[in-house]
């Protein structure tokens, strides 16, 4: 049976929107964010990675660190506060210069 008083669920036919919007939405990169500090770096080495930074190379900047504080939550930690520093001085340094 279809109609007005249909049980059935009316599908919709256009998208508004609202529809659209939801569907490009950016996704979220903290749903789910590592404690032990290996499946940080982990994770970092992917993001790096993936614009363009050598892997080979972030392993061999995290091996030392691990070597001189062996820790690797201290590992993180320093590698995170170094990616903070290099962003910082990128904004003073180069952002700020006339075009």
């Amino acid at each position: 049976q279809t109609g007005l008083h249909s049980v059935e669920d009316p599908k919709k036919k256009f998208m508004g929107g609202s529809d659209l919007r939801a569907e490009c939405a950016p996704k979220r990169l903290d749903d789910e964010i590592p404690t032990e500090p290996r499946k940080k770096l982990d994770k970092l080495r992917a993001g790096v990675e993936s614009v363009g930074v050598d892997p080979a190379l972030f392993d061999r900047a995290w091996g030392r660190l691990a070597a001189k504080h062996c820790d690797l939550a201290s590992v993180a930690s320093h590698l995170g506060q170094a990616t903070t520093d290099m962003l910082n001085r990128m904004l003073e340094d180069e952002v700020n210069l006339p075009d």
